[in-house]
């Protein structure tokens, strides 16, 4: 199964969204605080990458909302830059 990606959605990925969003390396530490947590929950489908993110989320002290609404997540967005 091939996957295409119309160029219009390419070009607003790479022209809108990457200039605002933070791009950060793993380290070794939230390396193993995912591959942590990652064993500590083998039965979840919850990938490296999601485990990945949410360390680093606990790292900079962000944490889900209660309700998930647009307000919430721009409040989120905010508080990171």
């Amino acid at each position: 199964m091939s996957f295409f990606v119309d160029a219009s959605a390419l070009y607003a990925l790479l022209d809108q969204l990457l200039p605002v969003v933070k791009i950060v390396d793993v380290d070794e530490g939230l390396r193993r605080r995912a591959i942590a947590a990652s064993r500590a929950s083998v039965s979840s489908n919850v990938s490296l990458v999601d485990r990945t993110s949410f360390e680093f989320m606990r790292t900079l002290g962000l944490r889900a909302p209660t309700r998930l609404t647009p307000t919430s997540s721009l409040r989120a967005l905010n508080s990171v830059s």
